[in-house]
């Protein structure tokens, strides 16, 4: 403030004194507004704040003290509003709500929350704050915090505002507190299409594509007009479960909509046909399109990656250079993606130079991209010298020289990378974490494990679905499946990916019956079981010898989740019954199942032949074995050992020769 007072001047405009020759409080206090509103700088306030403080007339109360914080707000000025703010003799629900709000909304989430820990009780919070608070909340993924301002929420009757229902929706349902999500949407007296959507993106972001799908009918059902983040939001459930048929019924209803010639839509239609292997109709849908903005290019080019076209999606590279459209960070990532999945180090490399061209070398995705693209190409000298050469470290960049390293195999240096981000005081999400767990599931770390298990909770990421499963990995691999148990049990929601890999984890160490006890936890949950699913859940059953629990399993997965079992859940059911010297049933199991036996199906039938001595049956299918797999010297191994128990050695050899010519071996 002191150059403020150096600044001012000697005089005061005659308007702005009373008949005792004194600015009037409120004159001043319009012009503090004035500058707030109208100024594009504070110099002007400022000056005034001056003139208050060396002007000993003007009696400074919270209502002039509470304009001068709403001014330095307005125009960002934290500092000076933090000191008006302490300074100030009384406090009021205004001059908490300006100042929290006024850290909101200029990213300082920590000390807004920290401001609100400090409110006087008596203190009533009015919608705008409650709404910033929230977005705090969200930002710094502070969900404790957030239920006690939810608490707030109750407590000053605001649990009916639309506004302050979708910011909690949304913390909720963006930390995976699905359950909390969607008992704020259901309290809502009166829902928009914010409301709708932002519940339809929960449900479709956690897997939940049915009640997305079921959610966005009835919000049609009650006369809520869908906008384009709606359909979008349903396009991208349509994806996650590369659902065609839907895809396309909702492509219809954006026609009705009249929306179809939006940008962003037909861009969102674009990805979500690439997505779903139907490339021919994305290129009709860019090829039609009135305008095209780069995002078009960058989908287009992304779905020729995700499909392994990747000539084709160098040659759409070049025609939007030729067609004067400049890539963004998307479309480089997107063409990095494609060098590095044919290990195309040529073709990096002069993209690399493009990268550079095009002034995008201090983008740190990009660079991440190329560190990627050189470790994939087996270049991680050229990958360190990317990360090296990069003026500021990010998580991202320091998370992908992390994952470069984990996919060389040189999970030592990755964990000393990791020591190196601490030291440097970046702070690691969860790509960094679940790309540690794999470093020390490989080096078989347990006490590293643990210790980056603490980190974990440390940084307050110990509900995130991704990292708890990777967690579960980690820790079955060490054969310590309580630790694996606990931290299921302590994921915020029920996720498919996490409880399908305890259940693999169980039936991997050979813990069928626990196996089974989740299996049925999870059914009693409505959880959408997959074919992963079952795979895992079968080979429980398999481990265990619980061949009754397995043909139940095995039933209620096509009648009652109507799944169509694949060759892995008929071998799974074949080895099943060959275990439990049930020979006939697996026999015609491989004899009727709808597919094709593999070589893998017969083998578990022909093992079984032999560890429970049916010569006859071993014979036939043996012949099936070696027919489709004739080279395969493990067969005939597992041939000789069943032939060795039961007849003379010039009786194995004529046995064998006689497979060897049906199968025609050379």
């Amino acid at each position: 403030m002191a150059r403020c007072r150096r600044a001012l001047p000697a005089t005061t405009p005659s308007r702005l004194r009373n008949e005792d020759g004194i600015a009037a409080k409120d004159e001043l206090v319009l012009l503090l507004k004035s500058c707030a509103s109208s100024s594009p700088s504070p110099h002007s306030g400022m000056l005034l704040h001056a003139y208050i403080l060396l002007e000993s007339a003007i009696p400074l109360d919270v209502f002039l003290e509470n304009t001068l914080l709403s001014m330095y707000s307005k125009h960002g000025c934290l500092e000076d509003a933090a000191i008006v703010f302490r300074q100030m003799q009384a406090k009021n629900t205004v001059s908490w709500t300006v100042m929290i709000t006024c850290y909101a909304k200029h990213g300082h989430h920590k000390d807004a929350l920290d401001l609100y820990k400090f409110m006087d009780l008596d203190v009533k919070l009015n919608v705008v704050t409650v709404v910033c608070l929230i977005h705090s909340c969200t930002s710094l993924a502070e969900v404790e915090c957030a239920n006690f301002i939810h608490s707030d929420v109750y407590k000053h009757a605001f649990e009916h505002d639309v506004v302050v229902g979708s910011s909690l929706l949304n913390m909720y349902a963006k930390h995976g507190y699905l359950d909390e999500a969607r008992k704020v949407f259901h309290d809502l007296l009166h829902k928009n299409v914010v409301t709708w959507t932002s519940m339809i993106v929960a449900y479709s972001d956690h897997g939940f594509v049915d009640q997305a799908f079921e959610l966005f009918e009835k919000m049609q059902n009650e006369g809520v007009k869908p906008d384009i983040v709606t359909f979008q939001s349903v396009l991208k459930a349509c994806i996650s479960i590369e659902s065609l048929h839907i895809g396309k019924h909702y492509h219809v209803i954006f026609l009705g909509a009249e929306l179809v010639h939006s940008v962003s839509l037909e861009n969102a239609l674009i990805n979500m046909y690439a997505k779903c292997g139907r490339l021919d109709i994305s290129r009709k849908i860019f090829a039609k399109m009135k305008r095209r903005d780069v995002a078009s290019w960058s989908m287009v080019i992304a779905g020729f990656v995700e499909c392994g076209l990747i000539k084709v999606a160098v040659e759409y590279f070049k025609k939007m250079q030729i067609e004067m459209v400049k890539p963004n960070d998307v479309t480089y990532i997107s063409i990095l993606k494609a060098c590095a999945n044919m290990k195309c180090l040529k073709d990096g490399q002069i993209i690399h130079n493009t990268v550079v061209e095009d002034e995008f070398w201090g983008e740190n995705f990009v660079a991440s991209a190329l560190i990627d693209m050189y470790c994939r190409c087996d270049q991680i000298t050229d990958a360190f010298h990317v990360f090296n050469s990069s003026a500021i470290k990010d998580v991202v960049l320091w998370t992908a020289m992390i994952g470069g390293c984990v996919q060389q195999g040189c999970n030592e240096e990755a964990l000393e990378l990791f020591d190196e981000m601490q030291i440097n005081g970046v702070k690691p999400n969860e790509i960094t974490f679940v790309t540690l767990l794999s470093a020390c599931s490989s080096l078989i770390h347990l006490e590293r494990g643990a210790q980056i298990h603490q980190e974990i909770c440390k940084n307050g990421l110990n509900s995130s679905m991704e990292i708890g499963t990777s967690l579960i990995l980690m820790y079955s691999n060490y054969g310590q499946l309580e630790e694996a148990r606990c931290v299921l049990e302590r994921l915020p929601s029920w996720s498919l990916i996490a409880y399908t890999a305890m259940v693999v984890a169980y039936a991997q160490h050979g813990y069928g019956k626990e196996a089974l006890e989740l299996v049925h936890k999870m059914h009693r949950r409505e959880m959408k079981l997959d074919h992963i699913s079952f795979i895992g859940i079968l080979t429980a059953c398999n481990n265990a010898g619980l061949v009754n629990e397995a043909v139940e399993l095995f039933e209620l997965m096509q009648e009652y989740y109507n799944l169509s079992p694949s060759t892995k859940h008929y071998t799974c059911m074949v080895d099943a019954f060959g275990r439990a010297g049930q020979i006939e049933q697996a026999d015609n199991l491989v004899t009727k199942m709808p597919l094709q036996p593999n070589f893998i199906s017969r083998r578990a039938l022909l093992s079984a032949c032999k560890n429970h001595e049916k010569m006859d049956l071993s014979d036939h299918v043996a012949k099936q074995v070696l027919y489709f797999e004739p080279q395969e010297a493990e067969d005939f191994v597992l041939l000789a050992n069943i032939y060795s128990a039961n007849a003379d050695k010039d009786d194995i050899n004529s046995k064998l020769v006689s497979h060897t010519s049906s199968g025609q071996v050379t």
